[in-house]
């Protein structure tokens, strides 16, 4: 399985940057996957991966509308398989350590068929948008 499409955003999470501990939003975004192996097994992958809003407050990113629109910009995106060096991983529940030499990324569709599409969700969201009276940006709600 190289990739799974049918993506939906599952929640916003607001987070700290270990640098200079403010908050900020993510959408953690999962697809699940439907599989057959060749010995006639199949089964369903989910695949979760996450999502800076650094442009959006986390109160403001938690809405029904910034949902929406994030839901409407990953229809036309995927999550793949990406190579990074080996790192440690800890399975959950049973505490077994491993080694994995991948992670999973977000990408646009379009990207994979050879087309440069360098849009994020980000402008999607801000598309049309105004600043505030504090001079940032307000989502185009």
């Amino acid at each position: 399985m190289s990739s799974i499409t049918n993506l939906t955003i599952e929640r916003i999470e607001s987070r700290t940057n270990s640098v200079d501990g403010s908050e900020f939003a993510v959408a953690i975004v999962t697809g699940i996957a439907y599989a057959v192996s060749e010995s006639g097994n199949s089964r369903f992958d989910k695949r979760e991966v996450s999502i800076p809003l650094s442009n959006i407050k986390p109160e403001e990113a938690n809405t029904p509308k910034v949902k929406t629109i994030l839901n409407e910009m990953v229809a036309d995106m995927e999550i793949y398989r990406k190579e990074v060096d080996p790192y440690e991983y800890e399975v959950p529940g049973t505490g077994e350590v491993v080694m994995l030499s991948h992670s999973w990324d977000i990408r646009s569709r379009d990207k994979v068929k050879g087309k440069e599409n360098k849009s994020s969700i980000e402008d999607h969201v801000f598309a049309g948008s105004s600043k505030s009276t504090n001079n940032e940006l307000e989502p185009a709600l």
